[in-house]
């Protein structure tokens, strides 16, 4: 950094006071104005993570003393006084600062503000920080995160399945030469261990799902999946993530991150040739919009103040929209307009609907024989339904083999007709296992929402074919 006559300025060492010091940053101070002093902001500039507008940086700037280049092993800024970098040719070469030197330096530029820097420094990591910082026990942390995902969602295998080559091929490769990756891996088998022991007891249920979606819905996923990028955080925004991919390939302040950006295109070719969800990519999508939020935030306090509450209507504009197909707010008649750009929407509607379309089959049955009847489901939607629903119309509980309501088990042998079904039409040859089907109602949610169980038959059949013990494997499907 220079004068305007060329001269550079540079500060003496850090173990020596400047001849001329700043007043204390003081709370009477915070944002004022000092006789003599130039403007003093409410942070000094090295806490500021944002990076100002293309320029020159001000003369304030070059008179505080954290924005003279210190001689010597010390830390120099490159390109605008409100970034530390790393010396050339020392520390990683990514631009991270040493975190020790880093709060030397802070405690002599800025003592007032160094305490309330150290603290999230310590506490304000997640699982990016792992490469941030190159601390091998945070892989002990991210074993266990992963493991308790793996609790709840395997999807979490195909994350990491991406990013551990994407590491690998743009680094920083130096967080996998040690043993603590090992440790971390040691710690997720054994927070994730009932769900893998369940998984390989009952014959890798999830495998048979995922086969069973890229079966059934593979060609639809893989011509949704590009649009689908698009809407999940609405179009307004895919200037900013991609901005985020832009910024982590080429700013070195961010090097520690670029691995990001090269496993989202691995897991969507993941996703598109295994016939997925678009789904399975937005964790790292959302990653991309993080980094592409700092370029976006100095382009727009840059504009004029109009041009800022435009944006800021845009924006406003664009939550509404992503609200709107994807929340529960619209009324039911008007939900077909946005159910063939997200079909989940038109899944909650009509549900109580069905309940009566089932009473009304129930109502079909002799008193006399309802003791042992049973009502079957194609899926855990409709059981759920009925559970909820079923109770103020007098119906019994459900039944289904579908998923993991499979597990709950089937009806009593002696429960043998007669046998209420719901929805076959979905369930490929359901009707070979009963004997006399005959259709008594169908259901109507009422708004013209084309949904899976809209117009569906309910079938009353006399019984069974064989006992419900030994038809349930047959009858139990995973989608």
């Amino acid at each position: 950094m220079h004068e305007r006559g060329g001269r550079p300025l540079h500060a003496p060492p850090l173990g020596r006071r400047p001849r001329r010091r700043l007043p204390p940053l003081a709370p009477p101070h915070l944002g004022r104005r000092i006789p003599g002093r130039p403007p003093r902001p409410v942070l000094d500039p090295p806490l500021l993570p944002t990076r100002r507008a293309r320029g020159p940086p001000r003369r304030d700037e070059l008179a505080h003393p954290a924005a003279r280049r210190p001689r010597g092993r010390h830390v120099r800024l490159v390109g605008h006084p409100g970034r530390p970098r790393a010396h050339p040719g020392r520390g990683d070469g990514c631009g991270r600062l040493d975190q020790a030197r880093w709060r030397r330096t802070v405690s002599r530029t800025a003592p007032r503000t160094a305490a309330a820097t150290a603290s999230p420094l310590r506490a304000g990591r997640s699982a990016p920080a792992r490469l941030r910082t190159g601390d091998g026990r945070w892989w002990v942390a991210l074993g266990t995160v992963t493991g308790l995902a793996l609790l709840n969602k395997d999807l979490v295998l195909l994350l990491a399945a991406a990013l551990v080559p994407a590491v690998l091929a743009v680094g920083p490769r130096r967080v996998l030469r040690s043993w603590w990756p090992v440790a971390g891996l040691a710690v997720a088998l054994v927070v994730a261990l009932p769900n893998l022991w369940w998984q390989a007891a009952h014959g890798w249920p999830e495998l048979t799902v995922a086969g069973g979606i890229s079966d059934k819905d593979g060609t639809h996923n893989r011509l949704m999946f590009v649009p689908m990028q698009i809407l999940y955080l609405s179009p307004v925004l895919v200037p900013v993530w991609v901005a985020g991919i832009r910024r982590l390939l080429r700013d070195p302040a961010v090097c520690w991150a670029r691995a990001f950006a090269v496993a989202y295109p691995v897991i969507c070719v993941a996703v598109i040739a295994g016939g997925g969800k678009p789904y399975y990519a937005f964790p790292l999508l959302l990653v991309l919009a993080a980094a592409g939020c700092e370029p976006l935030a100095q382009r727009v306090a840059a504009r004029p103040r109009r041009g800022r509450v435009r944006f800021a209507a845009w924006l406003a504009f664009a939550a509404a929209v992503n609200v709107v197909i994807t929340l529960p707010v619209l009324p039911a008649r008007l939900v077909p307009v946005v159910n063939g750009i997200y079909p989940e929407q038109g899944e909650q509607i009509g549900w109580p609907e069905l309940a009566e379309a089932a009473a009304d089959g129930w109502s079909a049955i002799p008193a006399d024989r309802r003791g042992r009847a049973v009502i079957f489901t194609s899926n855990y939607g409709e059981a759920g339904a009925l559970a909820r629903y079923g109770p103020r119309h007098g119906l019994p509980a459900p039944y289904s083999g579908h998923m993991s309501l499979a597990d709950w088990g089937p009806p009593p042998d002696t429960s043998d007709g007669p046998v209420l079904l719901l929805h076959p039409d979905g369930y490929p040859r359901v009707e070979q296992y009963f004997t006399g089907c005959r259709v008594v109602a169908r259901v109507d949610n009422g708004h013209g929402v084309p949904n899976q169980e809209q117009h569906a038959p309910v079938l009353l059949c006399t019984g069974t074919t064989r006992p419900w013990s030994a038809l349930w494997p047959e009858l139990r499907h995973y989608y």
